[in-house]
């Protein structure tokens, strides 16, 4: 695999290259983003086709300036046609700024563009930098707290968001809190994306998700300072990233062995859902909608100070808010929740798979900031012997579950040695290697 040397690739046509683009590079590099850029890196004799191929593999992203003279030349979508390649792995790599012109134009050359999220630099080139920091990491201007985190051999994550994410949990496997999540408004409807406004929703939305969504925003930096940690701080690391990764790949937890039937993304998935929701309801969220969602739950900060999760009474008015909106902030909302709505472990059955994953994968977290793993090995060992929820079989009655508690148990044991185990193996065997040379 490339190395990725550069954050941002941008493709654009020539004409939009005073007004845009080399206004946009100036102040992505201000922020301390590494941008490629056509005019800063060809060189005279340089393969065109050859440094522009590199230039994209070896980005982080795409920026995509789409304008009238962007769909008018063929070299820009030969550019867009490489991006959209790398997504279909499943890897998010597109950020569309539309440059006077709209959804409807766009949708004449590129439907699968149009559908994108993207950026009017009518809104100033400030705030389409404001949005695509909020994609790539945030802003990378040294800040003396930075500095003296830099080269740090390890991390601190709170761990009373860890501890509230299984409260959480525990609280979604009892029948009582099933019938407080039950919908309040037709969810078939095509206007209607928060189901419910009710506490129990809200509670076990926001402590679900605030360590995802604060891991989600400060992962970037914390990977590129990954070269510096001990073994420990790897570990966690790996950990933190795999319940996100979960979230976001639900479809290898419903394939595991032994494998549900699950295909949400269907034609007429409203109607389909509600006679079969364990099959055709989404379980899972897009890594570019979690995005969309993540900042409900995080809280502005000075310059300089990290972001950190807000409180409970902020996010509860925010849902409130969008529950009584229509829109966008009730969709990305929505979407966040859609989970909830009607949850049982019955008519969930992958969510219901990747809550005990969780489980697993947290008190396997809390173990390894008690009692800091001393072999890759021992991670694995551990995992295995973590039983969600801390719950006998008995404790919960089969006629409520959608397979018996050991098969759930085993499929998440499944995903994790298919998925998680062999990249964690990887990069702490990596760093147990070099510390032991040392």
């Amino acid at each position: 695999m490339l190395p990725m040397l550069w954050d941002v690739f941008i493709s654009h046509a020539s004409e939009d290259k005073n007004e845009v683009v080399r206004p946009l590079s100036r102040l992505l590099e201000e922020e301390g983003l590494r941008v490629w850029l056509d005019e800063s890196e060809l060189r005279l004799g340089d393969s065109l086709s050859q440094k522009i191929d590199e230039g994209l593999a070896q980005s982080r992203f795409g920026l995509i300036v789409l304008s009238e003279a962007f769909f008018a030349k063929s070299w820009p979508r030969r550019e867009l046609s490489g991006l959209v390649a790398r997504e279909s792995t499943g890897e998010k790599a597109i950020l569309p700024i539309w440059h006077r012109v709209d959804q409807q134009y766009i949708a004449r050359y590129s439907p699968i563009i149009a559908d994108r999220l993207g950026i009017s630099t009518e809104r100033g080139l400030q705030q389409v930098v404001r949005e695509i920091l909020k994609v790539t990491g945030g802003s990378r201007k040294a800040t003396a707290q930075q500095i003296a985190g830099r080269y740090s051999n390890s991390f601190e994550f709170p761990i009373e968001l860890i501890t509230n994410a299984e409260a959480a949990i525990r609280k979604l496997s009892q029948m009582d809190s099933w019938r407080k999540l039950k919908p309040k408004r037709d969810t078939s409807r095509s206007d209607v994306w928060i189901g419910t406004d009710s506490d129990c929703c809200i509670q076990v939305l926001y402590s679900l998700y605030a360590p995802l969504a604060l891991f989600h925003q400060r992962q970037y930096a914390l990977t590129r300072s990954a070269a510096t940690f001990h073994f420990e701080a790897i570990v966690r690391l790996e950990i933190l990233k795999s319940a996100l990764y979960a979230l976001t790949h639900e479809n290898q937890l419903a394939s595991s062995d032994p494998a549900l039937a699950y295909t949400p993304r269907v034609p007429e998935w409203r109607r389909k859902r509600a006679s079969e929701p364990e099959r055709y309801w989404w379980q899972g969220i897009s890594d570019d909608r979690f995005l969309e969602a993540r900042d409900f739950l995080l809280a502005q900060q000075n310059e300089g100070y990290p972001v950190e999760v807000c409180d409970f009474s902020t996010f509860a008015a925010t849902y409130h808010e969008a529950y009584n909106s229509c829109g966008r902030p009730q969709q990305t909302i929505g979407l966040l929740a859609n989970h909830l709505f009607g949850f049982s472990p019955k008519t969930r059955p992958v969510y219901w798979r990747l809550l005990l994953f969780w489980s697993r994968i947290y008190n396997l977290y809390q173990k390894a900031v008690s009692e800091p793993f001393q072999k890759i090995e021992e991670v694995n060992e551990e995992f295995r012997l973590q039983q969600p929820l801390k719950f006998s079989a008995s404790e919960v009655k089969t006629k409520y579950l959608p397979e018996p508690l050991q098969d759930t148990i085993r499929a998440t044991t499944n995903f994790w040695e298919s998925f998680i185990y062999p990249t964690l193996h990887m990069e702490a065997s990596q760093v147990f290697r070099k510390s032991n040379s040392l």
